[in-house]
């Protein structure tokens, strides 16, 4: 399909391409756009194919090229100008290399990966779906130039090593997250691997000028239950590393030396030895050998528990409870058949806040336990009694809505008083 020039003699022209399918040895859409025309093509349910699916050779300041492509398939690149605009919507299969910022993307497209190379960034549009398939296997490992940055949604399995939460980002190492991060990292690790050259910590002085000498960068690694293998990492002076660990079993760790010239937090995982160096550690968190804490001293609020192994956590102590509960305690043995409704849903909140309260706050955040508790008991001494107006309801007329009422009102005061008993059980 070449649009050729001069032709038809107008300023505006329009193609359509509809339910077809176009190969091609070159180029499948070629617009030789010149004497400040405007062509747009729109192409509706086609399978595209060649070398490149959109060419173009626009001349003169004041032409343009559009395409719009709405489903479809598309197999092959592009010509990209900066008075050429490719529009994508719908349901469409396509190559990596559409996935860039050059192409523009309407609300709700969903692109299907039919290939994919380690050759550009990707970017995944707000607004987008990508769906990738089983037959694609995109790999981001530690010998991966580049990555994924995904500000829509991905449907399928990313091969990477790392996510930056951050940047939105899938990486191959966790050294590759630190070029590319700003001020701030929150690295997630994705799976067991290996970085071949050592991890170093430290500002980007260089790269981009993301960094000044005297900025203090920022990183937190959630090990996520993995191993990372580092021969050697080194923290460098103006460098805060925090290492978590959010899974469940909380073994994640890293192998090798660790040189901490910063500030270094564990906060997470499964250590042998701790971090040498002239910089600050602290130890908020993780498991370790017993002897290996013997002399370290913990942040307030954290303490020792020795595990069946004979390693020791370092966890976080407790909120203190107790009042709480008493309140709850209390609440359950009211008869609430005798306040006004106003004052039982009052009572009613304050209970179910006290519900929802986590139960691993914490030391540091009694205020907030203490809070609720002020509430319930406030709530409770808040309660006022039904007054009784001296008339007697026991009518015929009066009596099915007296019965009605009250089988309601006790059905849901039983549940409630059976919740706050159970929970103080519990």
């Amino acid at each position: 399909v070449i649009i050729p020039p001069g032709y038809p003699n107008t300023s505006v022209i329009f193609f359509s391409i509809r339910n077809s399918t176009i190969k091609s040895d070159t180029n499948v859409i070629h617009g030789k756009v010149s004497g400040g025309k405007t062509v747009t093509v729109n192409v509706e349910n086609s399978t595209l194919e060649g070398s490149k699916v959109v060419y173009n050779n626009i001349t003169g300041g004041e032409s343009n090229f559009f395409v719009n492509i709405n489903g479809g398939e598309l197999k092959g690149g592009y010509k990209n100008h900066a008075r050429q605009v490719i529009t994508i919507s719908g349901n469409i299969k396509m190559p990596y290399n559409y996935l860039s910022d050059k192409i523009k993307y309407n609300e709700g497209t969903k692109v299907t990966l039919n290939a994919w190379e380690d050759k550009q960034n990707i970017i995944v549009p707000e607004g987008v779906t990508l769906s990738i398939p089983e037959s694609v296997n995109l790999k981001y490992d530690t010998d991966s130039k580049y990555h994924m940055i995904v500000n829509g949604m991905v449907e399928g399995n990313v091969n990477a090593n790392v996510y930056d939460e951050y940047t939105k980002s899938y990486f191959g190492s966790i050294k590759k997250a630190m070029v590319a991060a700003k001020k701030e990292s929150y690295i997630k690790v994705l799976k067991d691997y290996t970085e071949p050259d050592g991890l170093s910590f430290v500002a980007q002085t260089g790269s981009g000028n993301k960094h000044t000498e005297n900025d203090i960068v920022s990183f937190i690694v959630d090990l996520n239950g993995h191993k990372v293998t580092s021969s050697t990492t080194s923290v460098d002076k103006n460098i805060s590393l925090k290492l978590e660990d959010n899974s469940e079993a909380g073994n994640g760790t890293i192998v090798g030396t660790v040189t901490n010239n910063g500030n270094v937090e564990l906060a997470g995982g499964s250590y042998t030895s701790l971090p040498t160096g002239s910089g600050i550690l602290t130890i908020s968190g993780g498991t370790y050998p017993k002897a290996l804490l013997a002399t370290q001293k913990l942040p307030e609020g954290k303490k020792l528990v020795e595990n069946e192994d004979g390693t020791v956590s370092v966890i976080s102590i407790l909120a203190d409870y107790t009042k709480l509960d008493e309140a709850l305690a209390k609440a359950a043995e009211l008869d609430l058949t005798k306040y006004t409704d106003e004052t039982v849903a009052v009572l009613a909140d304050a209970i179910k806040a006290a519900d929802a309260v986590d139960r691993k706050l914490p030391i540091a955040d009694q205020a907030k336990v203490d809070a609720l508790t002020k509430a319930l008991n406030d709530a409770i001494a808040g309660l006022k009694e039904v007054e009784n107006s001296g008339e007697n309801p026991n009518t015929l007329d009066t009596v099915p809505a007296y019965l009605a009422v009250g089988a309601v009102a006790l059905s849901g005061l039983v549940a409630l008083g059976y919740s706050i008993k159970k929970k103080f059980e519990n």
